[in-house]
């Protein structure tokens, strides 16, 4: 019996070695795919920012009668609109690889700044608003799943369809109609009190007094689909044999949960970050914009309605990294919380 408790370690062992090495050669080459698609993804926005109508020169100076057409001609060449769109990629690349993004054009300041600045705001809203999410999400689903009565099933599904159907800004909207204007219970919009200058705690307070809408709308709009797969998935897990042997050896709902449909959620839970971090993020610049706060949104539409080449660029390749980056983590979390989940074929997989 020593005997074979010793040889199972052994294999447990190998499995556990063959299984890290597995995941970091995985690891490596989504790495390597993930900087060929950047590069593709560079070349093809860089094309398209330059030859659409309209550049930062021409939208600045839109109105101005009085400027020459010298002036013109120089401010063209002083922003490096003057080269073609092949000599431009292969400046910003090179300037990329130094890690130098260029100047904003609207900002006059690096775009490694620019981003800087607005990240902070933008991340506390999207982290926050993603676990308060989850939280809702996880008590929605696994609730809808035990409950049958037709009162609660047409609550979830009548508020999970409103979720996943208003547009953001569309909820944003009524929630500053409802709440700031009408019910006057949260400021309308801005990051702090213009009237009062507040330092210490109190400043703290009225940030997160403006705050409170900005993440109330994207946990309405992003709850209803999360609680929906949470739904479906705690489903299947109440109608497995080991949850039926739990009801047969008298465990009630809380225990369930507890000990099983908790820890099966794990892979769940992780594909569910994978995927929201994106679209969550694409999310909060547009409430950033409704809201008139100092983040990402409110710089990067700026830079988008001016034709900021730099800027743009610098956040799409920004964005570009998130989303490689989020799909990455959704399968490495999704084969750590599941040991029949293999890597590799270009994705996750059961294996044996």
């Amino acid at each position: 019996m020593q005997a074979e408790s010793a040889d199972d370690r052994i294999i447990h062992n190998l499995h556990l070695k063959e299984r890290k090495r597995t995941i970091r050669g995985y690891i490596v080459k989504r790495i390597i795919i993930g900087i060929f698609v950047l590069f593709a993804l560079s070349v093809l926005l860089y094309a398209l920012i330059r030859i659409m109508p309209g550049d930062y020169v021409q939208n600045s100076i839109a109105g101005s009668g009085r400027l020459t057409a010298q002036a013109k001609e120089q401010m063209i060449k002083s922003y490096g609109l003057d080269s073609s769109v092949g000599e431009g990629y292969i400046q910003w690349i090179k300037n990329s690889f130094r890690g130098e993004f260029g100047t904003s054009f609207l900002y006059k300041k690096p775009v490694t700044e620019v981003i800087s600045d607005g990240l902070f705001t933008t991340m506390l809203i999207s982290v926050t608003a993603l676990m308060i999410q989850l939280l809702l999400a996880l008590y929605l689903g696994i609730r809808s799943a035990f409950e049958a009565g037709i009162g609660w099933r047409l609550f979830f599904n009548t508020t999970t369809v409103l979720s996943i159907s208003l547009p953001v800004f569309f909820v944003a909207l009524l929630l500053q109609k409802w709440l700031a204007l009408d019910m006057g219970l949260f400021p309308l919009q801005g990051q702090v009190s213009l009237k009062y200058e507040y330092t210490g705690i109190l400043y703290i307070v009225d940030v997160m007094d403006h705050l409170i809408l900005p993440i109330l709308t994207l946990v309405l709009t992003g709850a209803g689909g999360t609680a929906r797969y949470i739904k479906e998935h705690t489903e299947r897990i109440l109608s497995s044999d080991f949850v039926f042997g739990a009801i047969t050896r008298g465990f009630g709902r809380k225990q369930i949960i507890r000990y099983h449909v908790l820890p099966n959620l794990r892979v769940l839970l992780a594909v569910i970050i994978g995927k929201e971090i994106p679209g969550l993020l694409t999310r909060t610049l547009i409430v950033e914009e409704v809201f008139a706060l100092n983040g990402l949104g409110t710089s990067v539409f700026a830079g988008l309605a001016m034709g900021d080449v730099p800027l743009i660029m610098g956040f799409s390749i920004l964005l570009a990294f998130i989303v490689l980056f989020s799909a990455l983590f959704e399968d490495i979390a999704y084969a750590l919380s599941d040991p029949r989940i293999r890597l590799g074929k270009g994705g996750t997989y059961y294996g044996i």
